[in-house]
């Protein structure tokens, strides 16, 4: 019985400890693919403070004086979500960042990209989807 045991134990170590370097390896890809999302979040918002007076980016056509005055902080957030989506964030996240960030879009790209962070983004995402009525597959009346 003691050699059954010992036979167990030996396999069960075998395969934690396989299990634990696939889990490094998929850690490690995480970390690279993080600090590749961080170097291209960077390089996309080195030049933006967040300050889209405005209202133009690289892919939006010259906005008029007489216009840009009078848009109106709401449509302002929103393009700063739009951004963040674009960089692969949630627009939940992208939201949760810019109020944690005061609205500031460099800085809640990098928010976004902080792993202390990463709870209150999953947070914000659980919320969202929990707060949304509909669902893939769902019925909905119109």
């Amino acid at each position: 019985m003691a050699d059954d045991v010992k036979n167990a134990m030996g396999k069960m170590t075998r395969v934690l400890r396989l299990a634990k370097n696939r889990a490094n390896q998929q850690l490690g890809k995480v970390k690279e693919r993080a600090q590749e999302v961080k170097e291209r979040a960077q390089r996309s918002l080195g030049g933006s403070s967040g300050n889209t007076s405005t209202g133009n980016s690289p892919d939006r056509p010259e906005v008029p004086a007489a216009f840009a005055e009078s848009r109106t902080w709401a449509s302002d957030a929103e393009l700063k979500v739009e951004r963040l989506v674009a960089l692969g964030f949630s627009a939940a996240a992208a939201r949760q960042g810019l109020r944690a960030c005061g609205g500031r879009l460099d800085e809640a790209g990098l928010w976004l990209l902080d792993e202390r962070n990463a709870d209150e983004v999953f947070a914000a995402e659980v919320a969202a989807e929990m707060a949304s009525p509909l669902v893939p597959g769902g019925t909905a009346k119109v």
